[in-house]
Formats: structure tokens, C-alpha cells, sequence
């Protein structure tokens, strides 16, 4: 039964990813291609893979600009109907939002950075209620990028690496 399943799902991929890809070919290949490639975009090689940062910002930005119905350009004789842009995006949609939802889930939402000396003042004052406290002062200096920057050290004295 799982392995039904597994391989309805990855038919069911397939079949939207042609789907997306016959889109682009009718649609988008005249022009975003490698003998071409209005706006320095070449869709025929990029890979339908979303996992990619770089990747997923390119196709993210190509959903956007259909959407927002800037492509296919109006200039051009035939333009897909309402249905096939609604379809093109949905398909595209579901791809970027599962591969959104698979980083968040992998690495979360947020970053860890360090906090500017600036920052982490701010963040004292509001802990700690005392809006006149002043420290970043008091605060050691690290050298980044060739840079002096007044920075909180890691608790655990850990060298700061530079990069």
C-alpha cells in the first residue's frame, strides 16, 4: 500500500512538472532560452529543482512576474489564457511552498546572527526596563573585515572568526 501511494505521488510530480514545463515551452522558451535570454534568464536549462536557494529565488521571482501578469509580455500576439496562467502558477505555487516548508522545517525560520553592540544595549533596556542603561561602551572590540566593530563575545570565549 505505501509503495502505491509513494508511486501515485511521484506520477502525480511528474505529470505536473510536464504540465509546468509544456507551459514554459509554449510560453516562455521564444524568449528565455540559452540563444536568447531576454533578461539574462535562461528557464530551458534551469533545473525545476527548489531546494536551491538560487534556484528557488529564480522561480520564485518567475511566478511573481506571471502573476502580476508582466509575463508573457503583452506585446506578444499569443498570450495564455486566465486558466493556463492560474494553472501554470498553482502548479508552481505548490512546488515553491513545499520546498519553502522543507527548508523551515530543516534549518527554521530565523538565523543565527550576532547582535550589533547597538542591538544588544536595545535588547537590555527592554529586558530589563532601564531605558537610560548604557554599555556598548563597555563592550570588546572584534575585528571583521578588516573592521573594529564593537560586538557581544560569545559567552563560552570562543575566538570570533572573521569572515
Amino acid at each position: 500500500m505505501q509503495k502505491l501511494l509513494i508511486l501515485l505521488a511521484t506520477s502525480t510530480l511528474s505529470a505536473a512538472a510536464s504540465d509546468l514545463r509544456g507551459y514554459l515551452e509554449t510560453h516562455c522558451f521564444d524568449c528565455h532560452v540559452s540563444t536568447s535570454k531576454k533578461g539574462g534568464l535562461d528557464l530551458e536549462a534551469l533545473p525545476m529543482q527548489y531546494d536551491v536557494a538560487e534556484r528557488f529565488d529564480v522561480w520564485a521571482k518567475a511566478h511573481d512576474r506571471i502573476a502580476a501578469d508582466e509575463m508573457p509580455p503583452k506585446s506578444r500576439r499569443e498570450r495564455p489564457s486566465g486558466k493556463e496562467n492560474v494553472d501554470a502558477l498553482k502548479l508552481l505555487d505548490d512546488r515553491l511552498h513545499d520546498a519553502d516548508s522543507a527548508r523551515i522545517a530543516k534549518s527554521g525560520r530565523a538565523l543565527f546572527r550576532r547582535l550589533s553592540a547597538q542591538e544588544y544595549e536595545n535588547a537590555l533596556r527592554n529586558l530589563l526596563h532601564l531605558p537610560s542603561l548604557r554599555i556598548k561602551h563597555l563592550l570588546p572590540e572584534v575585528v571583521m573585515s578588516g573592521m573594529v566593530v564593537r560586538s557581544v563575545r560569545p559567552i563560552s570565549k570562543m575566538p570570533v572568526v572573521a569572515g
